[in-house]
């Protein structure tokens, strides 16, 4: 028992640290067990079970602390910016190399006065006829 609840233990720190939902559920799920193994009337798991009640009642109070929530959609917003900055460089770079490209094409061809040959060909045929 004393090595299940260490593996219950260390996954409610997996839990905390990763800021997920707390309850005894996830925390059995996370440790590899089934959902409802972690009961009050079992003995051994009431100091379990406070520990995840109060890293669940921490949680919340982190959660609902709008400084945090705040800032932390500033940060969001700093990242989404940078993102929507280089794509948008990316795609100017590309329609800039497009339009380079079909230049290029172009002045190949001759200005758009150069018949293909097999053009040519089906059209000196169908004359013929």
């Amino acid at each position: 028992m004393p090595e299940a609840l260490d593996e219950y233990r260390a996954a409610l720190s997996r839990l905390v640290a990763r800021g997920e939902v707390i309850n005894n559920n996830s925390v059995s799920r996370e440790a590899g067990r089934l959902d409802g193994s972690i009961k009050r009337k079992r003995p051994g798991f009431a100091a379990l079970i406070e520990e995840i009640d109060a890293a669940r009642r921490e949680s919340c109070k982190r959660k609902k602390d709008p400084t945090t929530t705040i800032d932390g959609l500033r940060g969001d917003i700093r990242t989404l910016s940078g993102k929507l900055d280089a794509s948008l460089a990316r795609e100017v770079s590309l329609l800039h190399e497009l339009r380079s490209l079909k230049e290029e094409l172009t002045s190949l061809r001759g200005g758009g006065t150069v018949v293909p040959i097999l053009r040519a060909a089906a059209a000196d045929s169908e004359k013929d006829t």
